[in-house]
């Protein structure tokens, strides 16, 4: 199978994720965790008092008050909250085109997230994307369980077609918990896969895009006559890389970028291009 795509990271890196502070844009309710949201529920940490109203719970009086006041009052608390981190990481053969640059720096990310997620007490799960499936591992709550996640990615390599649409329905369909989602991907699928953000977040999750481009889908040059290979499908096509062809799609490229951009404004999630070419760390601080 040849070495990971994906080396364990040693000490040192693992010192700067700890650090990373990750934006949870929502507020996720889910069962126990180890943040404190802005929900009113039962008990972890005080929030205020509040005037007693028929049907509240007696054991959340405050009897004491009671005794010097004469009136009732409830003690109000900040409920704990289970926040969810879930990582789709788009595993198809495009992502492995031309030197794995593109799986690489989406599966390093993964990783990082993964464990900065676990040092702040998120809930992480893991599910590759290809082939209209999801593969995923089970939510993990506990930094131990990040040699298991580094173990999954070991035995895998970008393989089959896209279809990130149909990916993701799967994952929709398996995980009903609301999530601060992660999606690294090169977002290029024969199927417009533009409407992911909106049917993620009309299940409640938080979308953050990262697209991630090789340096040749950036940056292509001239170079006389070609055979290019779509290695999802094995269809070719001949062409002459010219400047005019160059610069024709460039300006697709940059059309369709463009559009990202706008979508993610007018439908309120995170989106940023990622050049392959960027080391873990480069990524992270942008």
């Amino acid at each position: 199978m040849g070495p990971p795509l994906v080396p364990r990271p040693g000490p040192r890196a693992l010192a700067r994720w700890r650090t990373l502070a990750l934006n949870n844009a929502r507020s996720f309710v889910g069962g126990s965790g180890r943040r404190l949201g802005r929900t009113l529920g039962g008990s972890i940490e005080f929030a205020d008092f509040r005037p007693y109203a028929p049907g509240d719970d007696l054991r959340t009086v405050d009897w004491n008050l009671y005794a010097r006041s004469d009136r009732m009052w409830v003690r109000t608390c900040l409920k704990e909250q289970e926040v969810r981190l879930a990582l789709l990481l788009d595993a198809s053969a495009s992502m492995g085109e031309p030197d794995a640059a593109k799986y690489r720096l989406a599966a390093g990310l993964a990783t990082a997230l993964a464990y900065a997620g676990w040092c702040e007490g998120y809930t992480v799960r893991l599910a590759l994307l290809r082939d209209g499936e999801c593969e995923a591992t089970q939510p993990a709550t506990r930094g131990a369980a990040f040699s298991g996640l580094l173990e999954f990615l070991a035995r895998r390599r970008p393989e089959g077609a896209t279809r990130l649409a149909a990916s993701v329905e799967r994952f929709l369909a398996q995980d009903r918990g609301r999530s601060f989602v992660v999606l690294l991907s090169d977002l290029l699928d024969a199927q417009d896969p533009r409407a992911i953000p909106a049917a993620l977040a009309e299940r409640g999750h938080a979308v953050h895009a990262l697209q991630i481009l090789s340096t040749d889908e950036l940056h292509p040059r001239d170079g006389g006559p070609a055979v290019l290979v779509d290695r999802e499908t094995g269809e070719t096509r001949e062409l002459v890389l010219d400047e005019a062809a160059v610069e024709t799609y460039l300006d697709a490229l940059g059309t369709r970028l463009e559009e990202w951009r706008a979508l993610a404004v007018r439908q309120g999630f995170y989106y940023r291009l990622l050049p392959a070419a960027l080391a873990v760390d480069e990524a992270l601080a942008r």
